[in-house]
């Protein structure tokens, strides 16, 4: 228990000290550099205390953090439950996998037309925006998943009569976890960056309108600053996707 208390600690360190030579070398060049082109971490930090006292980005985040968890959530529902029925009932493959196949290779900006056609550029397109880019990954993984389960305890548990629902619970279910989380992993990712294109795309409005915005000024300082504002919403949606792990899959904590 100690070493490993040890090896938290000194990683933690490392990560630490890591940082901190990071934010010195991009200080450092920050300054010698055209501010067009790359302004020092103090420059960034103004700009975010200058866009948070003038009320530009609480109200950009929130509106951001809104439609992101709205559409993470839409599109991760459907996509495991789609994925797990695939998976499981051959009939289900052989109706949706042509589908599936070619909305995954499509490339989903191309899909901007038709949502704002559809449901309009407002809170409701962007959260179904989003939501297309979250559900194929979660969706391919847990069809994977799903698919590959261990055979020789679904037989096990066909032999001692369990019935459909009793096999997805205790069988598949807890095979497919580690999958569908990888799925979310990936879908994190992919949900931030459809989240900032419907912004842009759609109707200017959170951190990609922001983006937008200040981009077309030249104002390298505040760019940094939101880019640096969605690498931490992309931190924090992972960090909740593990705790959300170690509660539904404990085992695999060693709880």
């Amino acid at each position: 228990m100690a070493e490993t208390h040890d090896g938290t600690k000194n990683r933690g360190l490392l990560r630490l000290a890591t940082l901190a030579a990071v934010l010195i070398v991009a200080e450092v060049a920050g300054r010698r550099t055209n501010p067009i082109i790359f302004v020092p971490p103090s420059a960034m930090l103004k700009a975010f205390l200058r866009l948070l006292t003038d009320g530009e980005l609480p109200a950009a985040l929130w509106f951001s953090f809104r439609t992101l968890v709205l559409g993470f959530i839409l599109g991760a529902i459907p996509g495991t439950g789609l994925g797990m029925a695939m998976g499981r009932y051959r009939i289900m493959e052989r109706i949706f996998e042509p589908y599936v196949n070619a909305l995954y290779a499509t490339p989903l900006v191309a899909l901007t037309p038709l949502v704002v056609v559809w449901f309009g550029p407002g809170l409701l397109g962007k959260v179904l925006f989003v939501a297309l880019w979250v559900v194929f990954p979660v969706l391919v993984n847990t069809y994977v998943g799903t698919r590959d389960a261990d055979r020789s305890l679904l037989e096990v548990g066909r032999a001692f009569g369990a019935s459909e629902q009793q096999i997805l619970k205790h069988i598949v279910w807890p095979y497919v976890i580690p999958y569908v989380v990888s799925g979310l992993r990936l879908a994190v990712g992919r949900a931030i960056v459809g989240m900032v294109v419907a912004e842009m795309s759609l109707r200017l409005s959170g951190l990609g309108g922001l983006l937008m915005v200040y981009g077309a000024s030249f104002s390298t300082d505040v760019v940094f600053a939101l880019v640096l504002i969605l690498l931490a919403f992309g931190a924090g949606l992972t960090e909740l996707v593990r705790m959300a792990e170690r509660k539904v899959a404990p085992w695999k904590w060693g709880g």
